[in-house]
């Protein structure tokens, strides 16, 4: 598993926990922002998806947030050859 905050505590105190890899951004400089902002923009997109595509009203963003990011850590094949959920639970 692998996170990219802008150098929470939080994140990496919940990255510590659970053995998973976390990189920063460096603050004020938004040039280092982009790997993060590119994460934030598929996760607007596919939820954005999910409403439209399911006919669910916006009340439902949340849910339809935690499905896109569940479906894509299920089904989006890794460099590896695995997927994000392989790679943390060592199961499909």
């Amino acid at each position: 598993m692998h996170f990219f905050s802008d150098n929470s505590g939080e994140i990496d105190a919940a990255c510590k926990m659970v053995g998973a890899l976390h990189d920063t951004s460096q603050q004020h400089r938004s040039e280092t922002n982009g790997a993060a902002e590119r994460a934030v923009e598929k996760v607007n997109q596919g939820t954005s998806c999910v409403l439209g595509q399911s006919g669910w009203a916006d009340v439902w963003w949340s849910d339809a947030m935690k499905y896109f990011c569940f479906i894509s850590n299920t089904m989006d094949i890794l460099i590896g050859g695995k997927t994000p959920y392989e790679n943390r639970f060592g199961k499909v």
